[in-house]
């Protein structure tokens, strides 16, 4: 009894340290705090509804399959404390992915967690119900056959998705250090949402945005400002904006490129107040 008095004690310590630490952000923000003050066209994307395929490709099928057999067993059968603590953890994730109070990636990693050690449950009991039918020497082919299919489609596809994602990084670091060379300490970079925080913390120089939305101020406003500075056609409107924000340098990077569906900035072209650096990756403000 003692010791769940002291878990409630600590769980409403744990919960107003917190409020107290954040009560800035709920005070402006309210109960959009929970979504961290994201924009909505980020909030859709970041925010998106769990789907069936989300589960097969982030946790894996072999861990979605025995997981899942393993917490109906755990629980049907053994009923202690430890397995109904990771099944309401489990519960839990799906439930915040569900309602998008989580991020696909983030909430996958920790539910594909879960299951994998309910998956041991599933095989130990699949191991023992082969040994009662006189078939124990089918484990070591079972095991054999668990090992081809997650080589194949876990492994493999996880091993390339990593080195290609490697190779992208690499490629994007010398960008950014390059931005580091090549501009003064007191220029402010224009690059998109994603690449903020890398241009502040590998360039050192000044973002207009990045994904810390939760205390930024107006990141509605700047959001949209941003996608008009990368997408108009209008050099006087482009040129607003970048003075507004007192911006340097734009940075078109392949991302960038692919997020606004653009090749180059158009209003750049023969345009005095634009210098075109490195077959356009940079672009240098000079008005």
């Amino acid at each position: 009894m003692k010791n769940s008095i002291y878990g409630y004690l600590l769980f409403v310590l744990f919960y107003f340290l917190c409020c107290i630490h954040h009560k800035k952000a709920f005070l402006y923000h309210g109960t959009n705090v929970l979504w961290q003050n994201i924009p909505l066209n980020i909030l859709s994307d970041s925010f998106r509804s769990l789907t069936l395929l989300d589960l097969v490709f982030g946790v894996g099928f072999l861990p979605l399959i025995f997981g899942s057999i393993g917490i109906y067993i755990s629980i049907a059968r053994e009923k202690k404390k430890a397995v109904y603590l990771f099944s309401a953890f489990a519960l839990s994730i799906l439930l915040l992915l569900v309602f998008r109070f989580l991020t696909i990636s983030f909430g996958l990693m920790f539910f594909g967690f879960v299951l994998c050690i309910f998956s041991s449950v599933s095989i130990k009991s699949f191991f023992v119900y082969l040994d009662k039918l006189k078939f124990g020497y089918f484990k070591k082919l079972f095991v054999c056959l668990i090992l081809v299919i997650f080589v194949f489609s876990s492994l493999i596809p996880s091993f390339l998705a990593a080195k290609e994602s490697n190779n992208i990084a690499n490629s994007k670091v010398k960008e950014i250090k390059w931005i580091n060379i090549n501009t003064k300490p007191s220029s402010i970079i224009l690059g998109n949402v994603g690449e903020g925080n890398i241009i502040t913390t590998i360039a050192s120089r000044k973002n207009v945005i990045d994904d810390s939305f939760l205390l930024a101020p107006d990141p509605i406003e700047r959001n949209r400002d941003v996608e008009v500075v990368y997408t108009t056609v209008s050099e006087a409107i482009a040129t607003n904006l970048i003075r507004k924000y007192n911006i340097n340098l734009i940075y078109l990077s392949d991302d960038t490129k692919n997020a606004y569906n653009i090749d180059n900035l158009k209003y750049a072209k023969d345009s005095a107040c634009f210098e075109s650096i490195r077959e356009g990756r940079y672009y240098v403000f000079k008005c």
